[in-house]
């Protein structure tokens, strides 16, 4: 909950002077919210693949190694090879099938390019984590400082009907000027009065 001196701070900052300043500034602020989310979710879904990916190459990569071994022996060598890595070979069927179910559309096996991509999209997830983090923390100031209005300004009819999810519609026009400051009231509708602290 935000102090009066903190939320006249918050909207004086953001150069909030006006239902529709206000209104602006929240659909701004919510829509900011979800395309960070939408960009935070396909970084996150990309991730996960990558991490998939590189888990899946880490089992492969050996086998693969032995199987590429055994092809290239001939006779006894390739024999006694065998079956010294019977097990590691047996798998390795299996674990191409599943390596291969994870690519798409003719993607090569590039766990090099895999770690880097690993590395970035770390980066830009927490980049992107921030700045959705510092835009959630705006739109709860903003919800903080209307329910510190509301408690200050009964509003028995609602002149804006249009603002109606905001509930206190008409906090900012008065509480800077009428409120906290030693200037004089301004003429406020009939509607609205000041409740006593």
């Amino acid at each position: 909950m935000q102090s009066a001196d903190n939320a006249e701070k918050f909207i004086t900052i953001r150069k909030i002077d006006s239902f529709d300043s206000l209104a602006k500034f929240m659909a701004d602020r919510e829509q900011k919210y979800q395309e960070l989310e939408m960009v935070h979710l396909s970084k996150g879904q990309k991730l996960s693949r990558l991490k998939e990916l590189s888990k899946m190459y880490a089992l492969y990569a050996p086998i693969q190694a032995a199987y590429k071994e055994s092809q290239s022996l001939k006779g006894v060598a390739k024999i006694k090879y065998d079956k010294e890595h019977k097990d590691c070979l047996s798998k390795y069927s299996e674990l191409k099938e599943r390596m291969q179910s994870l690519l798409q559309n003719g993607e090569k096996i590039t766990p090099k390019q895999w770690k880097a991509e690993i590395q970035s999209l770390q980066s830009e997830c927490y980049s992107s984590g921030k700045e959705q983090s510092k835009t959630a923390a705006e739109l709860s100031k903003i919800h903080d400082t209307i329910n510190y209005d509301s408690r200050i300004i009964k509003v028995t009819v609602n002149p804006f009907p249009l603002l109606e999810h905001i509930s206190s519609p008409f906090i900012l026009a008065i509480r800077t000027e009428a409120i906290y400051s030693p200037r004089p009231l301004p003429s406020m509708p009939e509607s609205f009065t000041l409740l006593p602290r």
